[in-house]
């Protein structure tokens, strides 16, 4: 499973088991940790995350707190409002 860490333009991939091990251990969902939270939760349940391929890295979107816009990975900018994301 692939997942923004919330607060980053940055993703992680996990197998489904240790996802459910991370939400069953901090009761939030993965997609509501900030990136502190879940390294930290990974490594007190000794969980690695899966290197990302070039594929999927095109795949991950960021986006924008401000008017939705899906905008791709490593953007500093909305590509529509010009807000930063």
């Amino acid at each position: 499973m692939l997942y923004l860490i919330a607060g980053t333009n940055r993703a992680v991939k996990l197998e489904s088991d240790d996802v459910h091990r991370l939400e069953s251990d901090t009761k939030k969902p993965v997609e509501e940790m900030d990136e502190e939270e879940l390294v930290e939760a990974m490594e007190r349940l000794g969980i690695r995350s899966i290197s990302l391929t070039d594929e999927e890295k095109q795949l991950v979107l960021v986006v924008c707190p401000y008017c939705g816009h899906k905008n791709e990975q490593g953007i500093t900018k909305c590509e529509k409002c010009g807000a930063s994301v």
